[in-house]
């Protein structure tokens, strides 16, 4: 291989792994790491290219780059640096920090921080992609199969539904080309065709198509039909110095848009546990809109005992301290469990609605007690759909789908025998079962009642899937409405969780007559997590909280929800100047918490990817030249073309054996000069004198033994002849 490609290998890897590092900064927030394995990552290229240029060996490079970046890694992770001996509490560090990034993984929403745990698992599959990219491109010599690996990154950050960088993309499709038009030429077995493409034609045309579908993707989405669908929002960013509020006139036919991180409430639980906070329900819905249930029942003082529409007998209680730190609400957030204030609040309790009506703003703080419901699945089962006890009911304006609508939820919930199995079939039909797609964007309405085009285009964020639910769940004589509010946030080491703005949120509520308002979770797990345990009977209700799972900041999931423009919410009589211009923002429904049970999916598809990637390479590079079953004397020939290359001494293929042969004469001592003559003379019997006695092909273990013996006496020369026609074979 000559010095420039001996250079340049490693340096056109290590750019395309380190734009795939970019592009996966999408989901893991670069702070930090980033630097890092872009360090790494080159001083390992260089390390790669420093040995290949002095070894033969293809796999040597790799694992001096596996030792370094091994040291390297231990001088960043281990407890005490370089200074920390191998050994069992070293390693046993090590193991507690991955399995923290795991959990990171299992339980974050996107983009994550990357705590030690997390920067940990980045990193090893960071310089993982690039050590198996750059054996399988470099030292097995195929850059296409790399392109396998070296997408790996990309693959990722799509499953997320992720924009990446589009600078870091190009980047990485640029250093693939370059990577493609770098490798040295390896002829496939048997004799050049006039159509068969060389290597400059493959990669004009690699190129040629990687502009093309630049050009042609913009025309391309503004087609009828590629948009995607996505709901209205909850929270605006838009400004981001004033306080954030919650709208709750919400448009399924309104796009998502804007993304805040900012923080809005600080909550500690006596029990540690993660929590829905709900500041509104909605009621009514109609044509695509939710509206706000104006309908009256006496409203009670704030302090007066237990918050709950029912009579709720006994349950234990916890404490729960809510800090505001950017929301500015006219309706107190609250768990959805039963709750009294332990601390004086001026507030009004509304029934019908289960709110809590009050001035919130930052600096605030709600001191609580949460009375948790026996919600166990078993339960619910044999529980009946109940009726509210304001006896309120509402019936949705479908805009004369009703009767589809409820045709296909009849399809859905065949199987259910209880309202509760009905709730269940639905919820897993938008998480799992019906082949929805999370999108931010709603498509171009077709003039149809939206529910119905959502059922049928199935692209849509959390107020669609939630709104969904609901109204097919009271075409089943369900009670359901609209809870609006946060998922439970991020937690910090403190015990403490952060709810962001981001973390805007709308989910379903079904009532059921013992129970009351059931929370269920029809958003899929990508942007909403895990169901609340009560609505999957499936995990082992020993091993999961009575609340909703923790929603960390910590794991490689998609980004929540984001936020829209300002909305106007309805004027409430009962609540006065409640409800005045609200800014609007959708939930922000990501990946949230897992069950510490539940698989890491995504470090699962890297981890599993790199070992199948790498297995891939390591049978390339021992079977390239002992492949299965018999060969003759061309393959012995091409395999002679693909080792000498790596030595930078090659020939066109029009070249004849006998030209080869003079243009490797300098180079060969008398052994590889004998081994020479007798391949070149089998094969020229093999292709013109086919069938003669001469013209048999010799057994594979000889041909074999000629090929390892150019190889072994290859020997420097000062000049290089130019390939000729001169020669003449020599007898075996």
């Amino acid at each position: 291989m000559s010095p420039v490609r001996e250079w340049a290998g490693p340096v056109l890897t290590g750019t395309v792994v380190i734009a795939g590092a970019v592009g996966m900064s999408s989901l893991v927030r670069p702070d930090g790491w980033l630097v890092r394995v872009t360090v790494l990552v080159a001083a390992l290229a260089i390390t790669t290219a420093l040995v290949r240029r002095r070894a033969r060996s293809q796999g040597l490079p790799t694992m001096v780059a596996t030792a370094v970046g091994a040291v390297v890694l231990w001088a960043w992770f281990a407890p005490a640096g370089l200074a920390t001996p191998p050994g069992p509490d070293a390693m046993g560090h090590l193991l507690d920090l991955w399995g923290e990034g795991v959990r990171h993984v299992v339980g974050g929403r996107i983009p994550v921080t990357a705590g030690p745990g997390l920067a940990l698992i980045v990193t090893c599959a960071t310089v993982g992609l690039f050590l198996v990219s750059d054996l399988v491109a470099w030292g097995g010599r195929r850059p296409g199969l790399a392109g396998v690996v070296l997408a790996v990154p990309w693959v990722v950050v799509a499953a997320f539904e992720r924009s990446p960088s589009g600078l870091a993309l190009a980047v990485a499709a640029a250093g693939y080309l370059l990577t493609l038009a770098a490798a040295p030429p390896v002829e496939a077995p048997g004799p050049r065709t006039a159509s068969t493409p060389g290597p400059a034609p493959t990669a004009v045309l690699a190129g040629a198509t990687a502009v093309a579908a630049l050009l042609l993707a913009p025309v391309l989405a503004t087609l009828p039909g590629a948009g995607t669908w996505a709901l209205p929002s909850i929270y605006s960013g838009r400004h981001t110095d004033a306080p954030v509020r919650l709208s709750t006139d919400l448009d399924m036919q309104t796009d998502l848009v804007e993304r805040s991180d900012r923080p809005v409430l600080r909550y500690r639980s006596s029990d540690g546990a993660p929590y829905v906070l709900r500041l509104a329900t909605l009621a009514h819905y109609e044509s695509g809109r939710w509206r706000r249930d104006l309908g009256g029942g006496p409203d009670a003082d704030a302090r007066d005992g237990l918050l709950w529409p029912e009579h709720l007998e006994g349950g234990t209680e916890d404490a729960l301290v809510i800090d505001v730190l950017a929301l500015d609400e006219r309706r107190v957030p609250l768990p959805v469990e039963p709750r009294r204030f332990d601390s004086p609040f001026q507030g009004r309790y509304v029934p019908q609605r289960d709110e809590v009506l009050g001035r919130v703003q930052p600096g605030s703080r709600i001191s609580l007690s949460v009375a948790h419901r026996d919600l166990d699945p078993e339960h619910l089962r044999s529980d009946s759909p109940g009726r509210p006890a304001d006896g309120r009911e509402i019936p949705p304006d479908l805009g004369g789908r009703g009767a589809e609508i409820a045709t296909l939820t009849r399809e859905i919930t065949a199987g259910a025998r209880t309202a509760y199995d009905q709730a269940l079939a639905l919820q897993e039909h938008f998480r799992t079962g019906g082949g929805y797609e999370y999108s931010e964007q709603v498509p171009e309405p077709a003039g149809d009642e939206p529910v119905w085009e959502f059922l049928n285009e199935r692209v849509g964020y959390c107020v669609q899937y939630a709104t969904a639910m609901a109204v097919m769940a009271q075409t089943l004589d369900i009670p359901a409405r609209l809870g609006v509010g946060f998922l439970p946030g991020e937690p910090n080491a403190d015990g403490t969780y952060v709810v962001r703005a981001r973390h805007a949120h709308a989910w379903p509520e079904l009532y059921f007559e013992d129970a009351g308002w059931v929370r269920f979770e029809p958003t899929p797990s990508v942007q909403a997590g895990s169901p609340p345990p009560h609505a999957a009977p499936a995990a082992d209700a020993d091993e999961v909280e009575a609340e909703p799972q923790v929603t960390p900041d910590d794991a490689p999931g998609p980004e929540p929800d984001g936020a829209p423009d300002v909305d106007r919410a309805e004027e409430d009589p009962s609540a006065a100047d409640e409800d005045d211009r609200d800014q609007g923002g959708e939930p922000q429904a990501g990946p949230g918490a897992e069950d510490e049970q539940s698989t890491p999916w995504p470090a699962v598809l890297l981890v599993t990817t790199l070992a199948l990637a790498g297995g891939a390479a390591a049978w390339l590079l021992r079977t390239r030249s002992r492949r299965h079953g018999p060969r003759g004397v061309e393959h012995a020939w091409q395999r002679l073309r693909r080792e000498l290359a790596r030595h930078d001494l090659a020939w066109p293929a029009s070249t004849s054996p006998r030209a080869a042969r003079a243009l490797l004469e300098p180079h060969l001592g008398p052994t590889g000069h004998e081994a020479m003559g007798r391949l070149v003379h089998t094969l020229e019997q093999v292709r013109y004198r086919p069938g003669s006695q001469d013209g048999e092909e010799p057994p594979t273990a000889r041909l074999d033994a000629w090929v390892d013996a150019i190889t072994r006496d290859l020997r420097p020369a000062a000049t290089t002849p130019t390939p000729s026609d001169g020669g003449s074979p020599e007898r075996q």
